[in-house]
């Protein structure tokens, strides 16, 4: 009995530590591809002698970004709230 309480808490482990390695890994390149982007289409409208038309594209771009940015911050706040009542069932 012993036994398979241990296997079950190394799974749970094994779970936990995978669901943290795929949170890393959003927030170093899921997530920072487009904070780069509206960084870089800032630069450019703070550099821009462009045309009205240009600027908007360039504020489309932020746009884009942005929602991909929010995209990204929901499902890894699910993904955090999921570990977390894992844990939580684990522990009743």
């Amino acid at each position: 009995m012993a036994n398979k309480e241990l296997e079950r808490d190394q799974e749970y482990q094994k779970e936990y530590i995978e669901g943290i390695e795929m949170m890393i890994y959003m927030t170093s390149h899921q997530i920072r591809q487009p904070i780069v982007n509206i960084l870089g289409s800032s630069q450019l409208i703070h550099l821009s002698t462009d045309t009205k038309v240009d600027l908007k594209q360039t504020l489309d771009y932020i746009k884009t970004s942005t929602k991909s940015l929010d995209k990204l911050t929901k499902e890894l706040n699910t993904d955090i709230l999921d570990l977390r009542q894992k844990a939580k069932n684990r522990l009743i």
